[in-house]
């Protein structure tokens, strides 16, 4: 039996269960906050009235390297980082790109990646069987968390910022796909100007798009969709926590572990 999703779009307004909701969401990703620290910060987004907090997955902070197994243990326990979401009293909304951009070493590829496959951000089979295996290892994590599952996670994105390179009108629908046959049962936000995203798979039909085309989350404070690159991001952060493009100002950032 397949689930119905706990949030849609429908009528210019989200719907938890049948009943219209408001979502307003702030980014915390776990990669950049010490885990030490997790608990608080996500408390005082709770504190502060947001009802989601919403994160990018960083493909390379967890397999830096081709030789090795993910790895989703202390700094890069994301299901830890989820259920202190929870515990606080939060939704969560999960990017898992696998492009994220959000400022980060190489857009959250691994180099490894990258430096072997072309057709980047298309729908090339060689580029989509290498993100498929990644999806493989990391969704298992993130299904039990689903809120049809009782857990936090109310929706994910699609891909991020789709157009500010690559132009494939297929590729941000076949990434959605890769989710869907994988157990994502909830909300689908494609991302991306409206060609980028007029290719849907039919498993798409429950989780329609904003007006606009983009995905329809709103921040706090906000009237439109949700720009999915924040002004206030931190600088670019490679996997030995340097900085690249500025000087960081995050207090919440200490020294990421270093890649083994």
């Amino acid at each position: 039996m397949t689930l119905a999703p706990t949030l849609h779009w429908s009528s210019n307004r989200f719907w938890r269960n049948g009943v219209p909701t408001r979502v307003v969401a702030g980014s915390m990703h776990y990669f950049r906050v010490h885990p030490e620290q997790w608990a608080d910060r996500l408390q005082r987004l709770s504190d502060l009235g947001v009802t989601s907090v919403d994160t990018y997955v960083a493909w390379n902070f967890h397999q830096p390297s081709a030789a090795a197994e993910p790895d989703f243990s202390g700094w890069r326990d994301i299901e830890h980082f989820l259920s202190l979401a929870a515990s606080a009293g939060l939704d969560a909304i999960v990017r898992p790109g696998p492009y994220i951009c959000a400022e980060w070493n190489n857009g959250g590829y691994p180099v490894w990646f990258t430096a072997g496959v072309r057709g980047l951000r298309t729908a090339r089979p060689d580029y989509l069987d290498e993100v498929a295996r990644w999806f493989d290892v990391l969704l298992p994590r993130l299904l039990p968390l689903q809120a049809t599952h009782g857990g936090p996670i109310i929706a994910f994105q699609a891909e991020n910022e789709f157009g500010s390179y690559g132009d494939d009108p297929h590729a941000v629908a076949v990434i959605a796909t890769l989710l869907r046959e994988r157990g994502v049962t909830e909300l689908i936000s494609p991302t991306g100007p409206r060609r980028a995203c007029s290719v849907r798979a039919p498993s798409m039909a429950s989780s329609p798009p904003s007006p606009s085309g983009r995905g329809p989350t709103r921040r706090a404070g906000s009237r439109g969709p949700v720009d999915q690159r924040s002004p206030s991001s931190p600088p670019n952060t490679g996997a030995d926590g340097s900085t690249i493009g500025g000087r960081s100002t995050t207090s919440d950032r200490r020294r990421v572990p270093p890649a083994h």
